[in-house]
């Protein structure tokens, strides 16, 4: 058995940090799945928040307001279908429905439910949140939409997940752990570490796939 380490820089109103998502854990599964030996190898997860764009509102505007007004139609246009059609090949159907507006709510309530019940909780919400933002249309900053996805995806109490968020709590946290990403040479999202090796941007499988067997091979030399 052979332990893994990812760290995921992320933020849930980027679509590519989304597909990247799909991308990784389609890796995992299909490592464990056909090369011998994976399937009782651990993956160790550590989620950490990077505001994509951090000029974003408190208060959220139509996700097709902003693209147009940001990119000018053309360019958003452009963007939008290659985002649904890359999106397709990895089962997710993108809308432009959503509201857009500061991340930090929610990547605060991610926190706090990892502290409270792990990162098979993270993952669960952090899911949930890509799927109703990006293919079901929300408002990322709603306290009670973030709070309800806490609930349904991860057991954490709607109300504790409520208070938390209007109490203000992990916002210092949260913003601490964006900052040393940057410092850490982070510039954009998705980016992964795999046991040590960055990967910038939603690759595919295969990517994700080489550096498993990388590393379990490596690891491997190392105990012969």
């Amino acid at each position: 058995m052979i332990q893994h380490t990812i760290t995921i820089y992320f933020d849930i109103i980027c679509a590519w940090s989304y597909i990247g998502h799909r991308t990784l854990f389609q890796a995992i599964a299909l490592f464990q799945k056909t090369y011998p030996g994976a399937r009782h190898d651990e993956f160790h997860l550590a989620f950490r928040p990077y505001y994509r764009d951090r000029s974003l509102p408190a208060v959220p505007v139509p996700l097709e307001q902003r693209l147009d007004s940001f990119l000018g139609p053309d360019a958003a246009g452009d963007i939008k279908t290659r985002v649904v059609r890359i999106g397709r090949n990895h089962g997710i159907n993108f809308t432009f429905d959503s509201k857009i507006g500061s991340t930090r709510s929610a990547h605060r309530l991610i926190y706090a439910v990892g502290l409270s019940k792990g990162s098979e909780a993270q993952r669960a919400l952090i899911e949930m949140l890509y799927f109703r933002w990006c293919e079901v249309g929300a408002d990322i900053t709603s306290y009670s939409f973030l709070a309800e996805c806490a609930e349904a995806a991860a057991g954490f109490s709607a109300s504790d997940a409520l208070a938390a968020l209007e109490e203000g709590r992990y916002g210092e946290e949260v913003d601490r752990l964006d900052a040393r990403g940057r410092e850490d040479g982070v510039s954009c999202v998705p980016t992964f570490d795999i046991n040590g090796v960055r990967v910038e941007g939603a690759e595919d499988t295969a990517t994700f796939y080489e550096l498993f067997v990388k590393h379990k091979e490596e690891d491997g030399e190392k105990e012969s």
